[in-house]
């Protein structure tokens, strides 16, 4: 190695000569000997392979790979005999670099790489060579995105002379393969490639936007092996339908019902696994199976879902049926699911997966000592959390702020009443909070504040003083919603009638023909205005009833002519007498007035007032939504107001509602193999920054509101970071050319913040291979390795710890495109991620932790108190903590004790009444 020796900077390399150029020759010859010595052969291929496959910056002269290409056609193409059949698969066991080395010309030999891995994988094992079935899958899995990427590709052919095969009969011989080992491989691991390919090639195929005559076999074959008994196979084919759900829409455009059906088929292998009561049953895979459709009904569209099917059922109704049987336990009472796919493959043929890798696989079927009830509270957990999930973000994700963000940031503190701007014990004092648990998994704070100008859409509408705000906290997070009361605002609402009760009002408005629908009061001869209504009267009768008059046409208010026996002064005293008669009535009307003893009361329209009571809206609110009523008195009860509940709040609001994962993402240039000269990349190459861009989006740290995965806010690790995010998923890059690294101490920071990270993801531009203790950490479990190809492709290495077991969709010698890499490599992190946590003692899922805070403060905090008790905890907050809840727990205690000691009952209730004198009796 060319590195010094504080691991500080890299040198040339120089001028050596290899021992390659010795041993080179005799290898040659070598397998030109006699069929007696066909274990020196096998020897020699194997140092031929080593030598000529590996990559490193001394290139071979073109004569020897000349000799090589001439031995490897040879070996290959001869799988007839049976002396030749342990060369070849000796020779496909050290070749699965073949086609990721970049060497010239290797694309030739496609043809005989096929052959010769149908060959190997129908050997059987012997005492002359042990078949590489892993090796042969990896080497033809390789192949998977050639056909879109190169097209047409000349190779050579078993006679002499090349011919040129065309993409699709290139991807029919890889697919052909690759289907058969998914469907009846019996090697653990070989299979797990294969189906990892197949994940792989349906990707490639939809970004691509191919629709291979194959798609829908592929994708079968996939939910057959979800089916499968041992953990490791059915755990890839959940990741790679997993990785499917993100490319809805491409599926849609494939088939219309497609993604219904893989759905539906998914419903029916969870099913299936539950339903099975055998040892070897892992509840990690259940697990995962319900985490996956959880992401496929989010990214499917609402009519999807609920869309019924011939049978009348729902797509949503499925999933939350077996959801239910899942967190309840309850399979008998559901009926065996139908899938949509073919069963016919043969789900028994299987080799022990624990002997067909070097890590031992107990640890995955028992995460820690805990004992069985504890797994299966670990399922019910997560039932529990995909079905809430459901019901809150369905369709609801993301949010109109962002997608960092599920769930809200307001707490108790906020907009009450009291100085305290975090949580602390003072709002326990407020006479405007309580709080409750529901449903022994859901905690309620029910609070009250004053309004804050709230614009509400309702025009003029009275609007209580005060609103109601409910926080909600259960096992996916913390929700908030506010409530006040809105009464219904008319346009044209009823006008109010005002009326008088004086003489003259009264007499005057009789006859208004507003108040008496007369249709109208005037005539067509109108006489001489006159303010007497006798008149009034008789000139509309006149008009609107001629029959009436007494000579027509002659109106009826006409005066009568006096007649002679009446004299001027007579006539002037009956005047005088009326005015007087008129005057009193008026006087009389005066005094009636005001004389309480001859008025009528007059009833009035209440008016609104603000009530002074603290509570009171909260309190009708908990009423309506019938919280207080006796039926779901044992569903709801109060908290007891303690710091240790405060404590257990302030745990509960940090733990995660969703997953979280950070990656370190290293830049290696060309030349650099040591730690000081990675760590000092400040910048990378076009292509690595666009690999970046395709991870996530970029992120400003100083307001970033979700996952930060260890990063500060002030900078110091940069300004920006790639995030990605799901509904159920944060992801947080460490990317090592976003952070400082002008200081030595600034390399100090990347190098903690990098070496702690249990996934690396390391762009090699560097012409030898990437090591392992060139960033010195005791983390790093899993280096996922890319080398960019000269050809456009990307080269997959996986660097993974013995402990970690086998994940996907991309494994040790993957060879990708660049468009389908950034997401291909995400999906591959989460998974070694995954995977390596379930490998430690005494890991739980986030679900699970939540599910704990909440039991612990159900099980510590929860008041047991009787109804009256309860009642007046919701009448008054505050003094049902000082006054109400200690009687209470006495009363409670004396209850009991009535009801143990049948036969003394009247000794004990006598005692139950000095305790508490309201108990019923």
């Amino acid at each position: 190695m060319n590195v010094s020796a504080d691991n500080t900077s890299s040198q040339e390399p120089g001028e050596i000569t290899s021992p390659i150029f010795y041993f080179f020759p005799i290898c040659i010859k070598c397998l030109s000997l006699d069929e007696e010595y066909q274990a020196s052969k096998i020897i020699a291929l194997q140092m031929l392979a080593k030598m000529c496959l590996r990559f490193d910056y001394l290139k071979l002269p073109p004569t020897h790979l000349t000799h090589f290409y001439n031995i490897l056609h040879k070996t290959l193409t001869s799988t007839e005999t049976e002396y030749n059949k342990p060369l070849v698969a000796t020779l496909v066991r050290h070749s699965t670099l073949l086609f990721g080395l970049d060497l010239p010309g290797s694309t030739l030999f496609i043809m005989d790489a096929i052959n010769a891995v149908t060959a190997v994988l129908n050997l059987k094992s012997n005492h002359v060579v042990t078949v590489p079935r892993v090796e042969a899958t990896t080497l033809l899995a390789s192949l998977v995105s050639f056909p879109n990427h190169f097209g047409a590709i000349e190779v050579l052919s078993q006679s002499s002379g090349n011919s040129t095969i065309k993409a699709d009969h290139f991807k029919d011989l890889v697919l052909a393969v690759l289907l058969d080992g998914g469907r009846k491989e019996p090697a653990g691991i070989a299979r797990c490639v294969a189906l990892s390919s197949l994940g792989i090639f349906l990707v490639e195929e939809m970004l691509s936007k191919n629709k291979h005559p194959k798609f829908r076999d592929t994708v079968n074959v996939l939910l057959v092996s979800l089916r499968f008994n041992t953990e490791l196979v059915a755990r890839v084919a959940c990741d790679m339908l997993l990785l499917l759900s993100y490319f809805v829409p491409e599926l849609t455009e494939y088939e219309p019902t497609f993604p219904a059906k893989i759905v539906s088929t998914i419903v029916a292998s969870l099913h299936n696994h539950i339903s099975q009561t055998s040892k070897e049953d892992n509840l990690h895979v259940v697990e995962s199976i319900m985490f996956c459709l959880l992401q496929w009904c989010m990214n499917l569209s609402l009519d999807d879902l609920v869309k019924k099917d011939a049978q009348g059922a729902s797509l949503i109704g499925k999933v939350f049926k077996i959801l239910q049987v899942v967190s309840t336990g309850e399979v008998k009472k559901i009926q065996k699911a139908n899938p949509e796919f073919s069963q016919e493959y043969d789900l028994e043929s299987m080799m022990s997966v624990a002997a067909c890798t070097n890590s031992p696989m107990k640890s995955l079927y028992h995460s820690s000592e805990e004992d069985e009830e504890a797994e299966e509270s670990s399922v019910t957990a997560a039932a529990k959390f995909v079905m809430r999930h459901l019901v809150n973000l369905i369709s609801n994700f993301p949010s109109d702020v962002n997608s960092s963000r599920t769930f809200t940031s307001l707490q108790e503190c906020h907009d009450l009443d009291i100085s305290a701007t975090e949580m602390c014990k003072d709002i326990f004092d407020s006479p405007n909070l309580q709080m409750f648990v529901f449903n022994k998994s859901t905690l309620l704070t029910v609070m009250e504040m004053q309004k804050r100008d709230i614009s509400w859409p309702i025009g003029s509408s009275t609007i209580p003083s005060s609103t109601a705000r409910i926080l909600v906290r259960d096992l996916t997070g913390r929700y908030s919603a506010n409530a006040t009361m809105i009464y219904e605002n008319r346009q044209a609402g009823p006008t109010t009638i005002k009326r008088s009760f004086s003489h003259t009002n009264i007499s005057e408005n009789l006859f208004d023909s507003s108040e008496c629908g007369v249709i109208n009061n005037t005539i067509n001869n109108p006489l001489p205005s006159s303010n007497d209504q006798l008149d009034k009267m008789l000139r509309h009768i006149a008009e609107s009833s001629p029959e009436c008059q007494l000579q027509p046409g002659e109106p009826l208010d006409v005066p009568v002519e006096m007649t002679d026996d009446v004299t001027s002064y007579l006539e002037e005293q009956v005047k005088t007498t009326a005015a007087q008669h008129e005057q009193v009535e008026i006087n009389l009307s005066s005094e009636q007035k005001t004389d309480f003893r001859l008025t009528v009361g007059r009833e009035r329209a209440p008016q609104y007032s603000p009530t002074t009571l603290p509570y009171t809206l909260c309190r009708q609110l908990l009423n309506q939504m019938g919280y207080l009523s006796w039926e779901t008195r044992h569903r709801i009860h109060l908290l007891k107001k303690t710091e240790k509940l405060l404590r257990e709040l302030k745990h509960l609001d940090m733990q995660s509602c969703r997953e979280t994962h950070k990656f370190a993402v290293i830049y290696v240039a060309n030349g650099q193999e040591d730690k000081h000269s990675i760590l000092s990349n400040s910048t990378g190459s076009s292509s690595f920054e666009e690999f970046v861009c395709g991870l996530g989006w970029e992120v400003d740290l100083t307001t970033h509101e979700g996952f930060m995965g260890g990063l500060q806010k002030n900078k110091s690790n940069g300004a920006t970071a790639p995030y990605y995010c799901t509904s159920t998923l944060e992801v947080m890059y460490h990317v090592s050319t976003r952070m400082p690294s002008e200081t030595e101490e600034d390399r100090h920071k990347k190098l903690r913040h990098i070496g702690n990270d249990e996934i690396h993801v390391v762009w090699s531009e560097h012409y030898r291979t990437y090591r392992r203790g060139i960033i010195p950490t005791d983390f790093a479990n899993v280096i996922i390795i890319i080398y960019p190809l000269e050809c456009g492709l990307y080269r997959i290495q996986i660097d993974k710890k013995p402990e970690v077991p086998f994940f996907g969709p991309l494994f040790d010698g993957a060879i990708v495109s660049k468009k389908s890499l950034p997401v291909l490599i995400r999906c591959t992190a989460v998974n070694a991620s995954r995977i390596h946590r379930l490998t430690l003692p005494h890991f739980k899922p986030f679900f699970q932790v939540r599910m704990v805070c909440l039991d612990r403060i159900v099980k510590v905090c929860r008041m047991d108190t009787t109804f009256e008790t309860f009642t007046a905890g919701v009448y008054a907050p505050s003094l049902a903590d000082q006054d109400y809840l200690p009687l209470a727990a006495a009363s409670l205690e004396t209850e009991q004790a009535v009801e143990a000691d049948i036969n003394d009952s009247s000794k004990s209730r006598d005692v139950a009444k000095k305790s508490w004198p309201f108990l019923r009796s």
